[in-house]
């Protein structure tokens, strides 16, 4: 039996902190807010589609594997995104409100795919990666933030060119 205590983020912002008994997978998210566990050891990079190291996972709607597929934008909400930073239209407002929707849909995607994010989260390391020049209005670095809310330890994005980590990029408000 392994016990660990969590600490559960509530969307209203309360923090309450709970012993569950958690089986399997040590990171759990659920309908009612993000559940944290303070065990975890996964390191989460960011980084452009060029990127080409072991760790890499495609998180973007062309992703040929159902694990990167888990964590791309529905295409409804791709496309919207998409047209709005073609049209020079992606406002602070427009750009929050896609984080919101991103934010929802990838709850939806752990209470249909959870067996897919607990291998995630069971790593050592992850490499989320997708096709947008700006990693600060991007999805990758939204997932990166909700894997941190999991427990997750965020380094930041990959210089592809040096194949080094760029710390303190992934700073979104």
């Amino acid at each position: 039996m392994l016990l660990i205590v969590t600490i559960w983020v509530r969307p209203e912002r309360q923090t309450d902190v709970y012993i569950r008994r958690l089986i399997g997978c040590t990171n759990c998210w659920t309908k009612k807010g993000l559940l944290k566990t303070l065990s975890s050891t996964l390191r989460v990079y960011t980084a452009r589609i060029s990127y080409s190291g072991n760790d890499r996972l495609n998180i973007t709607r062309k992703a040929n594997d159902p694990v990167g597929m888990a964590f791309a934008p529905s295409w409804d909400l791709l496309r919207s995104f998409l047209r709005l930073r073609r049209e020079g239209k992606l406002t602070d407002s427009a750009w929050l409100q896609y984080r919101a929707h991103y934010t929802n849909e990838m709850q939806t995607s752990y209470e249909n795919h959870r067996a897919i994010w607990c291998r995630v989260l069971d790593r050592k390391t992850v490499t989320f990666v997708c096709f947008c020049t700006n990693a600060a209005q991007c999805h990758r670095t939204i997932l990166a933030e909700l894997f941190r809310t999991l427990g997750a330890g965020v380094i930041g994005e990959r210089d592809v060119e040096s194949r080094k980590s760029i710390t303190g990029l992934l700073e979104v408000p």
